[in-house]
């Protein structure tokens, strides 16, 4: 080991770049966002997002996606120093992308209303409101917004009332320059019913139907004698539509919850390996729980526990479940800077329900404090990714994701447990693995592999449970925030 790191340290001096840094970008699309397209760079970041947006942009098109819709997820930078170190530079953008985005889409929907209204709509609901407007032939009817507010509500006064009364207000909305729907009160009856006027500014006449568009009224329009545009009035601005501030939601008081009472507390991921419904995952997802359930194909179903090695902190569950697909394991271990991709549900279902993966390399063969079941690598592990499949290309199984090293100022430690650690506990288990695979798969049947083969665990347990799990030192179970 040190004699490899001497070499590549000795050729990168000889070279005439003792770092050699490299730019990565990631890009997601907003309406795909379990895709992640990767950009590579040796000159600079500009280059990497390029590239990561490029890839990201086919992709939309193919899928018929909106290609604004591509967005930058992180921008990591690292030399090879730090490649073989497990230390680099990463950080992450989605979130404030999203929100950037998630604006725009507002701001245009805003946008475009207004303009609609401009174009016709809100002509005539100007014109309502400020001049009235007076149809009839036997009976004349006058409508216009009695308060002068703007918003959609009027009334209808008649000087000879088809019905009892002489006064009668209604719910009214203006849909084109030429149509508006009101909705009235059947006195009879109480009913409500819509009635659409239909305006021929050209011939002055007006058209009344009903919900089954059947004429009930033909009129003339006695005032005003055109449509005027909205901008002729001084209050424009009264109808245009403003962004909708949002309301600020009062924080509901936490529930008190029984100590003997079972609830949800927190989640993990697992993997199938055996078509007979065997899940493998890490101890501390499953330590504690009252029972312990597994998302598949939107039902949520039990696990037994068959074994677990606390000391390497891996479990063995049992299910009822017949999966589509299997991880197979392997039969070497990991190699220094082999490629891994790490699947699993991160921070449980808060961000979105779908599985979630993460690329990088094998930085280490050892784990913290020397312990060589386990090895290291910047693929991305975060809470809840515990207990998750860590595989190579040929979608074989070459670690168990199961901690991350916090510490302020480290980024991008974090740990597998070895193949070769889980098959021999499996082997004493009396588990078997399948073969396995020789060949590389693409990245669609390894997408295909890790959707229908890995599993969202939620561990239930008392409160009293969860009280004392989080109070106690070295706590690694990702507890939901409610109990944080």
């Amino acid at each position: 080991m040190k004699k490899l790191l001497a070499i590549v340290v000795l050729g990168l001096l000889l070279s005439g770049n003792s770092y050699a840094e490299q730019f990565e970008a990631h890009v997601k699309n907003y309406y795909n966002s379990a895709t992640s397209f990767y950009g590579f760079s040796k000159k600079n970041f500009d280059e990497a997002k390029n590239q990561a947006f490029e890839d990201c942009k086919k992709n939309a098109v193919e899928k018929n996606l909106d290609t604004n819709g591509c967005l930058l997820y992180a921008l990591q930078s690292r030399t090879a120093w730090q490649t073989l170190t497990g230390q680099e530079y990463e950080e992450i953008f989605w979130d404030k992308e999203v929100a950037k985005f998630e604006k725009k889409i507002e701001e245009k929907k805003i946008a475009d209303k207004t303009d609609k209204l401009k174009k016709g709509a809100l002509d005539l609901r100007a014109t309502l409101i400020n001049i009235g407007l007076e149809i009839g032939n036997k009976y004349k009817y006058f409508l216009n917004d009695v308060d002068d507010t703007g918003d959609l509500t009027g009334h209808l006064r008649v000087k000879k009332s088809l019905y009892l009364g002489d006064l009668f207000y209604l719910k009214w909305e203006s849909k084109s320059s030429n149509l508006f729907i009101y909705t009235l009160e059947d006195p009879n009856d109480g009913s409500l019913k819509d009635f659409t006027v239909n305006l021929d500014w050209k011939n002055l006449t007006a058209i009344v139907k009903d919900e089954n568009d059947t004429t009930v009224y033909n009129g003339r329009i006695f005032k005003p004698n055109k449509l005027y545009a909205a901008s002729e009035f001084d209050k424009l601005e009264n109808y245009v539509e403003k962004p909708k501030k949002k309301k600020s939601k009062k924080k509901k008081p936490k529930e008190i919850l029984d100590d003997d009472k079972v609830v949800p507390a927190g989640s993990g991921s697992g993997f199938f390996v055996s078509r007979e419904g065997h899940i493998i995952t890490n101890h501390h997802v499953i330590d504690e729980c009252n029972t312990t359930k597994v998302s598949f194909k939107g039902n949520q179903i039990d696990a037994r526990i068959l074994a677990v090695d606390k000391t390497n902190d891996i479990a063995i569950l049992k299910t009822n479940i017949k999966p589509n697909s299997i991880f197979p394991v392997s039969n070497e271990d990991v190699s220094l800077l082999e490629d891994v991709v790490v699947a699993g549900y991160p921070l449980g279902k808060k961000v979105s329900s779908a599985i979630k993966t993460h690329k990088g390399v094998v930085t280490a063969l050892a784990g913290a404090g020397d312990n060589f079941s386990n090895f290291q690598t910047d693929a991305t592990i975060n809470a809840g990714n515990s207990g998750g499949p860590i595989m190579n290309q040929k979608g074989n199984i070459v670690g168990i994701a199961v901690a991350t090293w916090v510490q302020k100022g480290v980024q991008g430690v974090h740990f597998g447990i070895k193949s070769s650690t889980l098959k021999t506990f499996a082997s004493s288990n009396s588990l078997a693995f399948t073969q396995p695979n020789n060949k590389d798969l693409s990245n669609k049947d390894l997408g295909k592999l890790i959707t229908e083969a890995t599993v969202y665990l939620e561990c239930h347990m008392t409160v009293a449970n969860i009280k004392k799990m989080i109070a106690a030192a070295n706590n690694r179970k990702a507890f939901f925030s409610e109990y944080q």
